[in-house]
């Protein structure tokens, strides 16, 4: 926490003039006029009354010397020019910071009058907390004002929200039949061999559900979305799931001779539409 003394119709900052031996500062007042304020001490006093001495001065006049604010050591320096000694005194201004927490202890810190800021540690807990700044003059408390009453609260911690649980992902189910996927456009045909008639095609990507096989296992039969089957060549597509199960196998009567196709060589590993 960071208080500071502020006063907008202070010009400057605090000033020793050393002709005088006083401290001194301007201000404006509520007409606008620049004023200067001296800022008397019985170390002003004791250099006046060394000047008095030193020009041989018959008389002096002091004012006002019961006011609450005035130095009460001025009265010493009095005594001791009556007496014919020389009073020698110096200035040492301090702002004097008083903190009183709310349990009521105490705490106090002296800061040069040309510094404005103080910084403390506000206090756990609840309460009123008074800061109030004065001004001493060696160790002497000569000036102040109100003290400032600052309310202390608890503060409510804001809860952390509660991270939301990342769902474990459900494992991809094993699908209890078996597919086949095309990696390019592959023909699809009325029975297990080119013989038969193509009856439209699997565009590159496409899958379907396998149904049954030929007898050598060259060829897959293959059911669409629409419920209609044909068949693919098992070389040209790749499968996944239950490729082992019991399938259908074809036997068919329609056609007594299937035109042969040379097989490729293992050197001639080609795919393309069959």
């Amino acid at each position: 926490m960071d208080v500071s003394l502020f006063n907008d119709r202070v010009i400057g900052e605090l000033r020793f003039d050393d002709a005088i031996g006083m401290f001194t500062y301007d201000y404006r007042d509520d007409a606008g006029y620049q004023r200067t304020v001296w800022i008397e001490n019985a170390a002003s006093i004791a250099h006046k009354l060394a000047l008095i001495g030193q020009y041989n001065l018959q008389g002096v006049t002091l004012e006002a010397l019961l006011e609450p604010s005035f130095d009460p050591d001025i009265w010493s320096v009095v005594r001791e020019f009556l007496a014919g000694q020389q009073a020698n005194r110096s200035s040492n201004f301090n702002v004097v910071w008083t903190v009183t927490n709310p349990d009521g202890t105490v705490t106090q810190e002296e800061r040069p009058l040309n510094a404005a800021a103080f910084s403390l540690t506000a206090p756990q807990g609840e309460g009123e907390l008074q800061i109030s700044a004065n001004i001493a003059d060696n160790g002497k408390l000569l000036a102040g004002g109100p003290a400032l009453a600052l309310a202390l609260a608890t503060a409510t911690p804001t809860p952390e929200p509660t991270p939301d649980a990342t769902p474990t992902p459900a494992p991809t189910p094993t699908p209890d039949f078996a597919l086949v996927t095309a990696s390019d456009t592959v023909n699809l045909r009325s029975g297990p061999g080119t013989g038969y008639s193509t009856v439209g095609q699997m565009p590159a990507g496409s899958t379907a559900r396998i149904v049954g096989k030929n007898q050598d296992g060259s060829w897959w039969e293959i059911e669409g979305d629409n419920g209609l089957t044909a068949w693919v060549v098992a070389r040209l597509v790749s499968t996944a799931g239950p490729v082992d199960q019991r399938w259908r196998v074809w036997r068919s009567e329609r056609i007594t001779e299937v035109p042969m196709i040379a097989a490729p060589t293992p050197s001639e590993n080609k795919t393309g539409i069959l």
